[in-house]
């Protein structure tokens, strides 16, 4: 993939949970792409928002290979990301049925279904998609965010690995000889016992 990584597996994680939802048209009709705020979230029934990003503490340090058109397996300058999404549920307007706990459970079933994003979804990846529990402490912050949105049902889905790739890694020029140098010191060593060179005693 490409510096297109985070915004094609969003909407790879879109997609999903309209199929899920079974929704016809197209995804953005039922699934919202930021934050979940009933004022951007409109009449969609589902929000997604990608609220905490951080480099993969296990890949980071590891050579990242792509092979490309059959040739050989070349590196690339590569960061893994975790995302973490919150994945929220609206009541339609009006209602006193409680829809909204209805729709959770089909976001779930969804991604429980297809927990892996990769193949023609996302080229060179597969980044799963696990829940996350999260305590209602660690929720609260989230949605402190929004001080003046009230709380709807949510939950904590996590991405990894998001691959950024930069391109190619440079490679530095072949070795073609070496020499090994070799010399001796023009003083003689200090070894223990003796006297210095300089005529002073131990």
């Amino acid at each position: 993939m490409s510096r297109e990584a985070l915004r094609t597996v969003t909407l790879a994680l879109q997609n999903l949970i309209h199929s899920g939802l079974g929704g016809v048209g197209v995804p953005d009709d039922m699934v919202f792409i930021g934050p979940p705020v009933p004022s951007l979230v409109g009449s969609r029934p589902v929000s997604i928002f990608a609220f905490h990003i951080e480099p993969n503490k296990d890949l980071r340090n590891v050579e990242r290979l792509l092979r490309a058109g059959g040739s050989d397996p070349v590196a690339h300058l590569s960061l893994p990301l975790d995302v973490r999404y919150l994945i929220s549920v609206f009541r339609q307007s009006g209602s006193s049925d409680p829809n909204e706990l209805l729709r959770m459970g089909e976001v779930i079933a969804a991604l429980e279904t297809n927990s892996t994003i990769g193949g023609s979804l996302v080229a060179d990846q597969e980044v799963r998609l696990t829940p996350e529990p999260y305590p209602m402490e660690e929720l609260s912050r989230i949605w402190g965010l929004f001080p003046n949105t009230p709380y709807t049902p949510s939950m904590v889905y996590l991405a990894t690995p998001i691959f950024i790739d930069a391109g190619a890694a440079s490679r530095g020029v072949p070795v073609n000889s070496r020499r090994l140098d070799s010399g001796s010191s023009a003083q003689a060593p200090n070894v223990f016992g003796q006297g210095r060179m300089d005529g002073v005693g131990p």
